[in-house]
């Protein structure tokens, strides 16, 4: 058995609730197996051995359906227990166990390849969940991004790939906001250079819990950059132009239109058209210039779909396509 997303957990969640886990998993493994003949090690950080004597291979076909089971029905602060498992039989006394034990593992990293975007999934989930009840990062404004990404991707008549990649990273550009202390995410008033030195980690923190869960290099880039400006003076790299993954820059613009439409506590929200004016003076120092356009013939072509999305109904004070040239 291995244990599943360790080091995502231990960088998302901390080496606390890492620890806790284990101590759970051995918990979880003991109740599952025979306590006479049954003994359990533990061969690493991460990784256990069950030794079940004058087992067939039926019963540890069942024990390692018990074992999935039991993990799929057990969580901690809402943390699946995941392990992935496989199974080898020795059949004569005089068989290699070296042998036994190299096949045992080889079964349990192909169940691991097979459930790991499931896994994954999983971890998603609840840390969306987590960054949520920490921070102004709603569900529905992540959703709403999504959306808009998806409408953003097509419009441009990108690939299939890049699409999936765009709506990922999307979904998870400020997750690396859950190992900010909430003292920092929701102080109202304006934040002092240090607090600004922790918050400006965030999209590292997010890269690294990407790779903990992915091989997705475009998503990863994707999240590692969606603070960098055009103009080189974002962070965490100081890209410039088109140095900036193209994905990053889509968010960028995605983001912080969804906020000045939305508002925030501390920012109140404007119309379609005064968001798209901001969107146009920032053009060419915090936005791609090029996207910016592009965006603007989106609210233009498709504004069924994005007034749909971001609930345009509640303003009532200007007509949006008349006013989009002078914009």
């Amino acid at each position: 058995m291995d244990f599943n997303g360790l080091k995502f957990i231990n960088d998302s969640f901390g080496h606390d609730t890492g620890d806790y886990l284990i101590k759970e998993s051995v918990l979880l493994l003991k109740n599952c197996m025979n306590p006479v003949s049954d003994t359990l090690i533990r061969l690493g950080g991460d990784e256990f051995l069950i030794i079940s004597p004058k087992s067939s291979q039926e019963t540890l076909s069942d024990l390692t359906k018990y074992i999935a089971d039991t993990c799929e029905k057990t969580s901690f602060m809402e943390i699946p227990i995941s392990l992935s498992i496989g199974h080898a039989l020795m059949e004569n006394p005089k068989d290699n166990f070296e042998k036994i034990l190299r096949l045992a593992d080889d079964r349990m990293y192909l169940d691991k390849l097979i459930n790991r975007k499931s896994i994954g999934s999983s971890y998603i989930e609840c840390l969306k969940k987590t960054l949520e009840e920490k921070s102004y990062e709603t569900s529905a404004h992540v959703n709403r991004m999504i959306s808009i990404a998806k409408i953003f991707g097509e419009f441009m008549k990108t690939s299939r790939e890049f699409l999936d990649a765009l709506e990922l990273a999307t979904s998870l550009h400020d997750i690396g906001k859950i190992a900010i202390p909430e003292s920092i995410i929701l102080k109202p008033s304006k934040l002092d250079e240090h607090e600004w030195q922790v918050i400006k980690r965030h999209p590292e923190i997010g890269s690294r819990i990407v790779n903990g869960l992915f091989t997705l290099p475009h998503v990863e880039q994707g999240v590692l950059a969606h603070h960098e400006r055009w103009d080189g003076k974002g962070y965490p790299a100081g890209l410039k132009g088109e140095r900036i993954p193209l994905i990053a820059r889509i968010i960028s613009i995605i983001d912080s239109f969804d906020v000045m439409i939305q508002g925030r506590s501390y920012q109140n929200s404007k119309s379609v058209e005064e968001a798209l004016e901001e969107l146009h003076v920032c053009s060419g120092k915090q936005f791609d210039p090029t996207l910016v356009t592009i965006f603007n013939e989106i609210i233009t072509t498709d504004y069924g779909k994005i007034s749909d999305v971001i609930g345009i109904d509640k303003y009532d004070d200007f007509d949006l396509l008349q006013k989009l040239d002078a914009i």
